[in-house]
């Protein structure tokens, strides 16, 4: 199913960065899950669509022949990746503080899922459950328990810290795999997902604990999820819309596939605030017709083309029907200068 719920795009950076590092070449399995690993490399802060979050870790398991890849890919997992919520994770003052601080803000990360602690007299239990609706790959469950093991083992150096590890994914061939890197007790096919550490070591004082730094680290989660949540998708749209001279006009389907979002889901969704792709393109194309011709000595003709347009005519013609005049006579409205036109 198309859904909105998406994840922060460092995960599709590490699980390339582990392909690569295990001989796997990350091009070609990001393409089948239809992402382009290149962008997404150099823009570790977008987010992608759930559905194709799943579909790479599913790829990326099938093509390194690893059922227990995602244990792996903790290995690239840096607190820096997820922004200021890492960094807020390692500055807490204990282990219990940073798990109650990412499950308060964990859609800075992924909101697919829901996360929650069970409290029992001597140990905690932290949990991931994928929302209704939602399906979430068993190598992405492996990855986020071992990438929380790791930053727990950084903060606090415990030999008792985890005791057991909770995995719903059906019990696999062999699971040495699991064994061997959680260093733990590992139960498979369980009801639930489940991480449980020793709730005395969790009040043990973390060794990168830092208050003003915490705090600082929150301000910034706060302001992102804030604008994360007050961006709407038109305004994405707007931002995702990009004219070239070589390749005219972008179409629904190429700011689709930027926004990782199916065609029918984008127009779906601009429908319900009220505005269709051809109103945007329309309006970002009178804003830079604008903006060209107040502020730029470009011929005409090259304004044109900039724009998508596949001649002057056509563009003059838009243009008359926007502003009821031609743009060689609001130009020259807009600047004395004798060499615009």
């Amino acid at each position: 199913m198309d859904s909105s719920y998406t994840t922060l795009a460092a995960w599709a950076v590490a699980i390339g960065a582990t392909l690569n590092a295990s001989g796997v070449a990350a091009e070609p399995v990001f393409a089948r899950a239809g992402l382009d690993y290149e962008r997404i490399r150099q823009s570790p802060t977008e987010r992608i669509a759930i559905e194709k979050m799943t579909a790479l870790w599913n790829a990326a398991v099938a093509a390194s022949g690893n059922p227990a890849f995602g244990l792996g890919v903790a290995a690239h997992v840096h607190p820096m990746h997820f922004r200021a919520l890492g960094m807020l994770t390692v500055t807490c003052q204990n282990i219990e503080q940073s798990l109650q601080k990412i499950i308060h803000y964990h859609a800075l990360i992924s909101d697919a899922v829901t996360l929650s602690l069970t409290e029992q007299p001597d140990r905690l239990g932290f949990t991931i459950d994928a929302r209704e609706g939602v399906t979430i790959s068993d190598a992405a469950i492996d990855a986020f328990f071992a990438v929380i093991q790791k930053f727990c083992m950084e903060m606090v150096q415990a030999p008792n810290l985890l005791e057991e590890v909770w995995l719903q994914r059906p019990t696999p061939t062999s699971a040495t795999p699991w064994l061997t890197h959680f260093a733990l007790p590992t139960r498979f096919a369980q009801a639930r997902n489940c991480l449980w550490l020793n709730r005395h070591a969790l009040q043990l004082d973390s060794v990168h604990g830092d208050a003003h730094m915490a705090e600082l680290n929150e301000l910034a989660v706060v302001e992102y999820l804030q604008q994360m949540q007050a961006e709407s998708l038109s305004q994405r749209c707007r931002a995702a819309i990009r004219f070239s001279a070589e390749e005219g006009a972008p179409t629904l389907e190429s700011v689709a596939h930027s926004l990782q979002l199916s065609p029918r889901t984008l127009a779906r969704k601009l429908k319900q605030e009220g505005v269709t792709f051809n109103q945007l393109l329309q309006e970002k194309r009178r804003a830079l017709s604008i903006q060209y011709l107040s502020h730029s000595s470009e011929p005409i003709t090259n304004i044109a083309l900039n724009l998508g347009f596949r001649d002057t005519s056509n563009f003059n013609r838009a243009f008359q029907r926007w502003f009821n005049t031609t743009p060689s006579r609001y130009r020259e409205t807009q600047s004395p200068d004798p060499a615009h036109g």
